[in-house]
């Protein structure tokens, strides 16, 4: 056993009794809350939570699952550091074993991490792509927002047709440098719609189409 696997079944142990259970060690902490129960089935024993675990680095949370509402988050903490996230990475393998056999979580620091998430933070393309990423996230059911500025992934709300949705526009913006023209937002039916920006960027893009027609042509 692992000194987070250990931790993690002290600080359940004290909230079995309690309802709140805490375990440090050095630099790393982890606070259970809420009702702990371990259950014996014809399989193996299984670990139950009704509340919210917490993990914590340095005193920054880090890492947490609620149980009850169905969400995870890793506090936009994902790129912090190279610590940071070896940390993050080393609780997420401690919740999977015991919680996560479905492969539910899986992907979920795309929706809760921000733009760092998927590193498009550079140049215009990065500032056009982390705005529609906002926008979209914005009315996504699986994503949600705490008050504080932490984003959570709501995993039994997570419509992976919907989210691909998203991705195919990523990449359609990224082609041909088609973020220069386009951009995607929600229309008035709830469906996320490509646009031109303005009526400037539908011009050069019509001018562009011309112009690549003309060299197919000519080859």
């Amino acid at each position: 056993m692992s000194n987070f696997e250990e931790m993690f079944q002290a600080a359940c142990n004290r909230a079995r009794r309690k309802g709140y259970g805490d375990s440090f060690r050095g630099k790393h902490k982890v606070v259970v809350e809420g009702e702990y129960r371990q259950l014996m089935t014809f399989v193996n024993l299984e670990h139950r939570i009704n509340g919210v675990v917490t993990c914590y680095y340095y005193n920054s949370e880090i890492f947490a699952i609620d149980f009850i509402n169905k969400r995870i988050t890793n506090f936009k903490m994902e790129r912090y550091s190279i610590s940071t996230s070896r940390n993050i990475s080393t609780w997420e393998w401690v919740f999977r074993t015991k919680y996560d056999h479905e492969r539910k979580w899986h992907g979920y620091s795309f929706w809760t991490g921000g733009h760092e998430a998927y590193g498009a933070n550079v140049g215009d393309f990065g500032k056009s792509l982390n705005t529609m990423y906002d926008r979209f996230c914005a009315k996504v059911p699986w994503v949600y927002f705490d008050g504080n500025g932490i984003h959570w992934f709501a995993w039994d709300k997570y419509d992976m047709s919907l989210a691909s949705e998203f991705f195919e526009s990523r990449t359609f913006l990224y082609n041909k440098q088609n973020w220069r023209y386009f951009d995607y937002n929600w229309d008035e039916q709830g469906r996320w719609t490509r646009r031109f920006k303005n009526a400037d960027a539908e011009k050069r893009w019509h001018k562009r189409e011309k112009r690549h027609l003309a060299m197919r042509k000519a080859a």
